[in-house]
């Protein structure tokens, strides 16, 4: 899962096992004791995983504004294409070359790669 600052542009990125509540959830709560508090704006193309149901309700309980992206509009985000499609290269890169390799090498490999932003990798 890929979080974005809007103001400094930083960067996290967590394995999502899974698009259940639980693995949603336990991102979402990794994230905010990461940056030191929850978010008070999350835009999220994830539609209604988010938006909806038991994950929105947690977010609405620690006084987090979702916004979702208009439909059929999900991949023209500009922030967020332009810091995925760097780590989706290198991602693809570390694969062929470390094909045989331990995920969490590859994860950490990314970690370094991504240059100035901010990354987190949990297992």
């Amino acid at each position: 899962m890929l979080f974005i600052d809007q103001a400094t542009c930083y960067t996290w990125i967590y394995p999502l096992k899974s698009l259940h509540h639980e693995a949603l959830k336990a991102v979402l709560s990794t994230w905010s004791v990461d940056i030191g508090q929850f978010p008070k704006l999350l835009y999220t193309d994830f539609d209604n995983k988010i938006l909806e149901g038991p994950t929105a309700a947690y977010l609405h309980a620690n006084k987090v504004n979702l916004y979702g992206s208009p439909s059929g509009r999900q991949n023209q985000n500009g922030l967020v294409e332009c810091a995925w499609e760097p780590v989706t290269n290198m991602g693809k890169s570390f694969y062929h070359q470390f094909a045989n390799a331990p995920p969490v090498l590859v994860l950490g490999s990314l970690t370094i790669c991504t240059g100035p932003q901010l990354c987190s990798m949990y297992s």
